[in-house]
């Protein structure tokens, strides 16, 4: 039997042979660009999603930076650098720079500004691969400081028996009683030999080397107030600050050595500048405002004469010692709220041989608005709280 091609089948032509050639290189050209597009998304994806993670390590670091920032105002002792002065008196920590947070990428800047009494402004910058963005704060701090004891020395102190005490005493040195009469804790480094306790290691250091350093601005409930400032004429006559609305406190200030002549009263607050004294030459009745002290003198407290009265219903500072001038036998010194004494060696008293009675008064112990430095932290109110990171 004989084969026969069928005279109807033809070979393709090479026309349909180009034809589909062209759509063989179609669907493969189609393949191509199908996964270079799938790889080209996922390597998009890959960019924007490392993009992301990085601008949130930024986010991160710097929501870091303000907790640090905020750790630091409330623990100022343990700042990495000075503490600085704000304009508006408070003692804090100023913010650094090229902070690195051990393992983790990036740098941190951060500022912080006093812009109010107890109110701080912190801008935290995040910077990870040459970009950055900042966050902002603003915090408030309650401070003052109560004392617990009638007296508090900073040194040894020498007392004679014509010291009373009520309330107790703490020296960060030795007590010597001499028939000095007291009552509460005695706390001291001699404390059990005279009947009290050795002062605890964890005993309250701070004691302030610079306490005006803002005037002649003071703060009271939260506000900026200017005191008065006295002139160099001795002063025999009750000091009155008429102007209520800048100053209603009555506080006054004197950068010269203030000398009480004859009879004054005092319905607020006397503080010497720059290691001024003061002198009682006559009688000095001081009654500060409820939280001011009553007395700051950054250098000596003289009573010169005999018969002389000095009262202080208030916080009352000395900077260097509780002196007599002249014999001073029938004199008394009567302080009731509570004694800080900033000497810092030697004995207290100095030629006074008058009568000092010390009275611990709770409601009269607490002090704020012109020592910072000694100022405890009693609460931290976060105001504001920007952590969204904007571009700088």
């Amino acid at each position: 039997m004989t084969f026969r091609p069928n005279p109807t089948s033809r070979r393709p032509s090479t026309r349909q042979r180009g034809i589909a050639m062209i759509l063989v290189l179609v669907v493969v050209a189609a393949a191509s660009i199908m996964a270079y597009g799938v790889i080209a998304s996922a390597t998009i994806t890959t960019k924007i999603t490392s993009a992301s993670a990085t601008r949130l390590q930024r986010q991160y670091l710097t929501e870091s930076g303000l907790n640090l920032a905020l750790y630091y105002l409330h623990n100022p002792a343990a700042s990495p650098v000075s503490l600085i002065y704000g304009e508006y008196g408070n003692v804090h920590y100023p913010g650094e720079s090229n902070i690195s947070l051990g393992d983790l990428p990036g740098t941190l800047t951060l500022s912080v500004e006093n812009i109010e009494n107890g109110v701080f402004s912190i801008v935290s910058t995040g910077t990870i691969d040459g970009e950055s963005i900042t966050s902002s704060a603003t915090i408030k701090l309650d401070k003052s400081k109560k004392f617990t004891q009638a007296a508090t020395f900073l040194s040894s102190v020498a007392l004679n028996n014509k010291v009373t005490i009520t309330g107790g005493a703490v020296s960060l040195g030795s007590i010597t009683l001499n028939n000095a009469a007291t009552s509460g804790l005695l706390l001291a480094t001699n404390g059990t030999a005279i009947g009290g306790q050795a002062v605890p290691t964890s005993a309250d250091t701070r004691f302030p080397l610079s306490i005006t350093h803002y005037l002649p601005y003071y703060f009271y409930k939260g506000k900026r107030y200017t005191a008065k400032k006295m002139s160099n004429a001795p002063v025999w006559l009750p000091l009155l600050d008429l102007n209520f609305v800048d100053n209603p406190c009555n506080v006054w200030y004197a950068d010269n050595n203030v000398t009480f002549l004859l009879t004054t009263s005092l319905n607020g607050t006397l503080i010497t500048t720059n290691g001024k004294s003061v002198t009682v030459q006559g009688n000095l009745t001081v009654t500060p405002a409820n939280g001011m002290p009553g007395l700051v003198i950054t250098d000596d407290l003289t009573i010169s004469g005999n018969n002389r009265n000095l009262t202080v219903n208030g916080p009352v500072y000395i900077g260097d010692q509780l002196r007599g001038s002249g014999g001073t036998p029938q004199s008394v010194v009567n302080i009731s709220g509570v004694l800080i004494s900033g000497k810092t060696s030697g004995a207290f008293y100095s030629g006074y041989n008058g009568s000092t009675n010390i009275t611990y008064d709770a409601t009269r112990s607490t002090v704020s608005a012109v020592m910072d430095e000694i100022e405890d932290i009693n609460s931290v109110t976060v105001q504001s709280w920007n952590n969204n990171g904007s571009t700088p």
